[in-house]
């Protein structure tokens, strides 16, 4: 296989960019990227024709040429980008640099030709990427796409120089051809010598091109100008996913929407600066005091070494440079209050590297100088499974700066200490295992404990697999401990970076907020003075942020206290802080690019986006960002930052157009481009279906990709949140697409080779009547006679099969000339005479092994998962999937496999969230997303995971597909799902810390830590000295209610007999229903030990935990109302036929009253919020025989009106005319379907 790498640079991507945002243009609108509005927050190009999307749309020759052209144009002398099309700018200079590149791009192919004028050059240049597999050949002579090449034929047939036109697609074409015949004249091209250069490349490999335009006939294996069309790989993929089905005239897709493109300018650095030396030499000119320079001078050489030389960005150099002059100034002055710095730009933009250069800077400098003080750094990651890429490139840096410290006297070294579920136990320990797959210098780490001694070390050369600890040349690298807590308690005190998640450190702050269990964390917690939040754009998800704040504002007062600081209020917390805190973020919203004086432009009228500022100019901190670090801090300790004007924040999409503003729009050089499209399933199937048989077109996309040497490393990722859902469609996938149903041979038309099922050796008639038996009577008819009619002229199988990137150059010959007389001449020929023909035979030979054995595996349990992982190798072709709840070494190796370090590297990966961050998979190039599940931003971060590189086409691919019930439903509308897809949506952020129910659940944890020692008075202190600093937020009236409820109940738990508790049921009420106080009584109970109550607490249990956890006051109670009133009930009875102690009954009555207030306010809440929902409710109903979108039913073809709440009373009799007054009632539809106007079927 050739290397990709050598093959998709980026002056050849760069003219596959251009040739790409035409593409979309036109199987969005039936138009090309002609004019752009400046938004001042970004260009906009716009058309004036309705939407209009059907993926089947090529370019025609004449706008393939033109956009070949441009690409290169913009390469080497730029454009602008406000009217892509204007000549404006083209010179002689202009011309001769695009020859030399078309040239240099064709290499040996012009060697000893004299035939170098660009018509001819072009055609071989098309020849070029239809070779490499960039672009594909469709014959379609049908298609509604706009063609300037077919306005050429009738201007030049017709009679005078008045040109009629017979609709708004013609119309449109004669606008196009004569804005590209002044664009070519420019350039000196003829439309005629660009023909005539085509046909005669085409006649040179044996293809013959007949010149007539529309209506003109030519004999069989002869292919005439107007229906050759071009499509690029994408899509190509994009009309695979449109017209994605089992069998042909089996659909799975009702709608395929291509949005906009989106542009991104790569990162560049300015002209003055290209060197990393020298940005590292300027940076050491920020800093004053010897101790600072030495340990830049340090960290210098390490970045440079682990960079390779590579500058940073304009956006890394800006933000490192204001943060050393803050911090030099901050310590000139003898400030304390520290620094907020914000970072929030796209994904792969090198936000890492900046906020690690502050951590080793600030730890560096404090090695380096005389203050005793130690100071630490946390870095917080917001999954349960930490980052293994984050962890590579810190473990990377701070080896070598390890290193350099080697040489210096006396100066410690920087230990990096590693904390969450997966972190080495003891009794896991007791041989060696990997340390979560990273590596340091090629080589694999490893850890164990020998002993109760804790050792990570390097495995020896040759990367042969450690079994034991003791090794001759092992390399012991102690500045490593990746070790879980319980089992090594003392693991804080040599740390200086602590590497966790919020969830670790929730727990931490728990067990050691009353009572400090573990002294080595509350003296780590005591010298942090560098807090990292990365990710933090997963803080906006409400259930997220309810953690994070309030644990960040815990971690805040337990280090003021741990320093005897006393604050007395969340003032004076913020002014003691005295902390360095980074927020790295993706973009958390662009919704400001679409609007226009004031008014958002309509979805509809935009075909693309390009992402740049041409004024420059950096309008300070988008308000949603600082709604979002208000309710993420508490608005007290951001307004204390802001005041001191201790915050640093850029701009980075202002940054980034400096080379595009600098020249009124002119864009010269390469760039990234985003692309998405939506499937809507059919609201009659299962909407998994549309995922399922979109899949499998998308395993042919990657196999074939890989067959044509473009990409060794090209794989999708699937994200499917919910991870039962998760297990569930890769178990059917495999069962139904790959075993039973062949779908991924059937789409390849090798149905003759696998007539039966592998599962039950069943023949599949099915199959072999619709394509098979389809095609032979095709044949017998005449409607098919060469291999040309079945791939791009049947009108049931041109949209079925995905054999079009597989078709070499050398290939197209025997597809448009060879007649075939059967079906299985037809096979004889995919199987034999192509020359990628053994590469789809191997793949689907190796998913049918490989799904026959995982499929035993996936129904075996997860230790047989784990098996089939390390025998992996023995497979060619295989899909994997990857959760949280799986065990660090099978994500590990998932993951390796992934990065190419494991074979094979797979086609497809489904999983849940864990790896919308994570490894940085350089040849991931298309994310699929089953479902509207995540938010907006968060699903940025995952469309930015594609294409970061040469290696993935610099193309960030998205297929969204919907179901057809719930929140999907919004994404019928263009409007919606644009906003959605390109983060242009304003996210609600909600002050978490000052809502009464969250400070209610949040503080009540803190009591379920009680230890026998500690007494209730200093219990109460602590309680009393925290709710007082949250005054602020909650009111004085609220504070002093909450302390006496909690004191109550409190007073409950310690006066019980023996000082005792049953911690178990304790903590399992306040995960719960934690504000139900007379949980605690069920100890109490348990402690009496009358056997006959025993069954009734079992059933009290019982019903306890099928509670769900309270997530604030939501519509849908009904559910909770009804049990937590059965266990009302229950424990009144039990109460009052049971206790005998006078005292115990009263103050046990007083819980159950307590009880019966909660009750009694949620039931109440509830029924008004009913009220409100009712009239909407009633609406709906009335509305929906009139008109019924697509996907508002679920899969069985029921209307989803009710899916938010619980219907309150029974289908019979009275209680259905009451259902029907309040709008409950579900309606049969099956009739309104027959009526139902498709939008846009993707042609």
């Amino acid at each position: 296989m050739v290397d990709g790498q050598t093959i998709l640079t980026r002056d050849l991507l760069s003219v596959y960019h251009e040739v790409l945002i035409n593409e979309i243009a036109l199987m969005r609108s039936n138009v090309i990227v002609e004019e752009g509005i400046n938004t001042e927050e970004a260009i906009i190009y716009v058309t004036d024709l309705s939407h209009n999307p059907n993926t089947t749309r090529g370019l025609d020759y004449v706008l393939l040429a033109y956009s070949i052209i441009n690409g290169l144009r913009r390469l080497e002398h730029g454009y602008n980008i406000l009217s892509p099309t204007d000549p404006q700018g083209i010179d002689e200079e202009c011309r001769s640099k695009i020859v030399r590149k078309l040239k240099e791009l064709l290499g040996t192919e012009m060697e000893g030709t004299a035939d170098d004028h660009i018509e001819m050059l072009l055609a071989k240049f098309t020849l070029k990427l239809l070779d490499y597999g960039l672009i594909n050949i469709v014959l379609d002579d049908d298609s509604d796409a706009i063609s300037p090449l077919l306005a050429h034929y009738r201007i030049k047939s017709a009679k005078d120089e008045v040109h009629e036109v017979a609709n708004l697609r013609e119309l449109c074409e004669l606008k196009i051809y004569y804005k590209l015949t002044h664009f070519f004249k420019a350039f000196g091209i003829d439309v005629d010598k660009l023909i005539e250069g085509l046909k005669k490349v085409f006649e040179e490999v044996g293809i013959e091109v007949g010149l007539g335009g529309g209506g003109v006939r030519e004999k069989d294996g002869k292919v005439k100008i107007s229906e050759l069309k071009f499509k690029t790989l994408h899509g190509i993929l994009f009309s695979y996913i449109a017209h994605a089905s089992a069998l042909p005239l089996h659909p799975a897709v009702l709608e395929a929407n291509v949005l906009p493109f989106l542009i991104e300018p790569l990162p560049f650095s300015s002209e003055e600066r290209v060197k990393l030396s020298r940005q590292l030499e300027e940076l050491v000119e920020c800093v004053d005091s010897p101790a600072s320079r030495e340990a830049l001078q340090v960290l210098s050489k390490a970045m440079e070494k682990v960079m390779g030389g590579r500058p940073f960005s304009d956006y890394q150099y800006e933000y490192l440079r204001d943060i050393l002059r803050e911090l030099a100034s901050q310590k000139r002055l003898g400030k304390r209050g520290g620094l907020l710095v914000i970072l929030t730009s796209p994904t792969g933009t090198g936000k890492t590297y900046i906020f690690l250069f502050h951590v080793l800077v600030k730890l560096l400098e404090a090695r380096f100088s005389s203050s005793r003080t130690r100071p630490r750094a946390l870095l917080l990651y917001p999954r349960k499974a930490l980052a293994r890429d984050q962890l590579d490139k810190i473990l990377a840096l701070v080896d070598v700066v390890n290193r350099e410290l080697a040489s210096k006297n006396n100066v410690k070294r920087i230990k990096v200490g590693i904390l969450d579920h997966d972190s080495l136990r003891k009794r896991e320990g007791l041989r060696p295992r990997e340390l979560r797959g990273l590596k340091l210098n090629d080589r694999k780490l490893y850890h164990c404990f020998h002993g109760d001694k804790y050792e990570a070390f390097l495995a020896e050369p040759g990367g042969h697999e450690v079994e034991t600890h003791e090794h001759e040349q092992k390399q012991v690298i102690d500045w490593i401990k990746d070790v879980h807590y319980m089992s090594l308690p003392e693991v804080f005190e040599d740390i200086d970076i602590l590497v966790t998640n919020h969830s670790m450190l929730t727990k931490l702050l728990f067990e050691n907020f009353v009572y400090p269990r573990n002294r080595s964390f509350i003296d780590f917690i005591r010298d942090v003075e560098l807090l990292v939040l990365d990710e933090a754009h997963i803080y906006l998800d409400d259930e997220e942020l309810e953690v994070i704040a309030p644990t960040l504002l815990k971690l805040f007062f337990l280090r003021s206290m741990s320093r005897d600081l006393s604050p007395k209020d969340l003032e004076e917390l913020a002014k003691e802080l005295g902390l360095d805190i980074i927020i790295s973020s993706a973009t958390l919203t662009d919704s400001s690019i679409i609007v226009k004086e004031g008014f958002k432009l309509d979805s509809k009228s935009i075909i693309g986006i390009f992402k740049a500022k041409l004024d420059c100019q950096e309008t300070g901190m988008p308000g949603i960002l600082k709604n979002f670090l208000e309710a993420l801090f508490s608005r007290v300790i951001f307004n204390e930052f802001e005041t001191r004007k201790a915050i640093i924040y850029h701009d980075y999409d202002a940054i980034i157009s400096r080379n595009v503003a600098k020249d009124k729009g002119l864009w010269k050089g390469p760039l990234k481009v985003r692309i998405a499209m939506v499937a809507h399933p059919y609201p009659r199937k299962e909407s998994w279906t549309s995922l399922a048989e979109s899949m499998v077109a998308i395993l042919h996309w990657i196999n074939a990709i890989r067959a044509r040497g473009l990409l060794s490393n090209v794989q999708a990722l699937t994200f499917i949140d919910m991870k039962g859902t998760l297990k569930d469609i890769f178990r059917v996938f495999l069962r139904r697409q790959i075993l039973e149903a062949q779908d991924h041979a059937d789409r390849a038309l090798l149905t003759g080779m696998y007539r039966k099922s592998p599962i039950d050796q069943r023949e599949r008639l099915a199959a072999i009547d619709a394509i098979a038996n389809y095609i032979d009577n095709s044949i017998k008819r005449g409607r098919i006679k060469t291999i040309a009619d079945v791939m791009y002229r049947d009108k049931l199988l041109k949209y079925f099969h995905v054999l079009h990137p597989y078709i070499t150059l050398q290939d197209l010959k025997i597809v448009i000339s060879n007649r075939i007389g059967s079906y299985e001449d037809l096979l004889q020929s995919l199987t034999q005479k192509m020359k990628l023909s053994n590469k789809i035979v191997q793949m689907v030979d190796s998913l049918n092994s490989y799904a026959n054995d995982a499929l035993r595996v996936v129904e075996g349990g997860r230790k047989a998962y784990e098996g089939l992982l390390k025998r992996i190798e023995k497979y060619k072709a295989v899909t994997l999937f990857h959760h949280g709840d799986l065990r660090p070494e099978e994500r590990s190796m998932i993951e390796a496999c992934m990065t190419g370090d494991k074979e094979p590297i797979p086609l497809l990966v489904m999983a849940t969230k864990t790896l919308e961050v994570g490894v940085d998979i350089k040849g991931l190039s298309l994310i699929v997303q089953y479902s509207s599940y995540p938010y907006s931003v968060e699903l940025g971060q995952r469309f930015g995971r594609s294409g970061r590189s040469e290696s993935s086409f610099l193309v960030s691919t998205l297929i969204l597909i919907l179901r057809n019930s719930g929140e999907d439903v919004r994404y019928v509308l263009d409007q919606e799902a644009v906003e959605y897809v390109y983060n242009l949506e304003i996210p609600r952020v909600r002050s978490v810390l000052e809502e009464k129910d969250v400070v209610v659940r949040s503080v009540t944890k803190l009591f379920l830590t009680k230890e026998k020692e500690v007494e209730w008075t200093a219990v109460k202190q602590k309680v009393e000295d925290f709710l007082k600093m949250l005054e602020e937020g909650l009111g004085p009236e609220l504070r002093g209610a909450l302390l006496d409820c909690l004191s109550d109940w409190l007073d409950e738990v310690f006066r019980l007999p023996a000082r005792t508790t049953s911690q178990i049921s304790i903590k399992k009420a306040g995960e719960d229903f934690e504000i139900l106080p007379s949980i605690i009584s069920y100890s109490y109970l348990r402690k009496i030990g009358k056997e006959g109550i025993m069954p009734e607490i079992k059933t009290i249990e019982s019903d306890l935990k099928g509670i769900a956890c309270w997530d604030g006051f939501t519509v849908n109670l009904t559910p909770l109302i009804a049990k937590m009133s059965t266990l009302h009930r229950e424990l009144e009875k039990l109460l009052w036929d049971q206790i005998v102690d006078e005292e115990v009954r009263r103050r046990i009555k007083q819980a159950w009253e307590r009880t019966h207030n909660v009750i009694y306010d949620l039931a109440c809440y509830m029924i008004n919020k009913l009220k409100e929902i009712i009239g909407i409710e009633e609406e709906a109903q009335s509305l929906v025989t009139l008109y019924i979108r697509p996907g508002v039913t679920s899969d069985i073809g029921k209307i989803q009106l009710v899916h938010f709440i619980y219907p309150l009373v029974k289908e019979r009799g009275q209680d259905r005319r009451r259902m029907m007054l309040m709008g409950l009632e579900r309606v049969e539809v099956n009739e309104a379907f027959e009526k139902i106007r498709p939008l846009h079927t993707g042609g």
